[in-house]
């Protein structure tokens, strides 16, 4: 009877010790198809407030770009290339650089085509005023209309 007892306990031992390849795939199985119904529903959010972070980003820049101009007594001037926009300093050289979000299509200076570069001088005053056209691959447009007269720049949903 107790070689019968240790027998049955040797057994269910034996049986606890792991997990059989069969239950793990399905485990796996299950894993997978809940994630393919929760990454997009995650995503979307989150490519959202990466936009909204470029955004406020840039008009931070755009905004202090003339008071550190003016307080420096610099020229500085912000150049959007392809994949980036960049602050320069005539006198350090770049100062920073920002890399657009993968979901940004392109960035343009629609009143200066070729030249994407706004300049400040050493009294905060840009050398141009225009829109700045921001759009995403969904198709979405932003953009920021910068003025001389102010020299402030100033959100706006859609381009011109």
């Amino acid at each position: 009877m107790v070689e019968h007892r240790n027998r049955w306990f040797h057994e269910e031992a034996q049986a606890e010790q792991g997990s059989s390849l069969l239950e793990v795939l399905v485990a796996m199985q299950i894993l997978a198809v809940l994630l393919m119904v929760l990454i997009p529903w995650v995503k979307e959010p989150y490519e959202d407030w990466l936009l909204k972070r470029f955004l406020a980003e840039l008009e931070e820049d755009l905004q202090t770009l003339p008071l550190i101009a003016l307080s420096e007594r610099g020229f500085f001037d912000i150049a959007f290339l392809e994949e980036r926009y960049f602050i320069y300093s005539w006198k350090d050289g770049v100062i920073r650089s920002v890399t657009y979000p993968k979901l940004i299509r392109f960035v343009r200076l629609d009143s200066y085509p070729g030249n994407n570069i706004i300049r400040f001088s050493q009294r905060g005053t840009a050398s141009r005023g225009g829109t700045i056209c921001i759009a995403t691959k969904k198709g979405i447009h932003h953009s920021f209309v910068f003025t001389l007269d102010t020299g402030k720049a100033r959100y706006k949903k859609g381009c011109v």
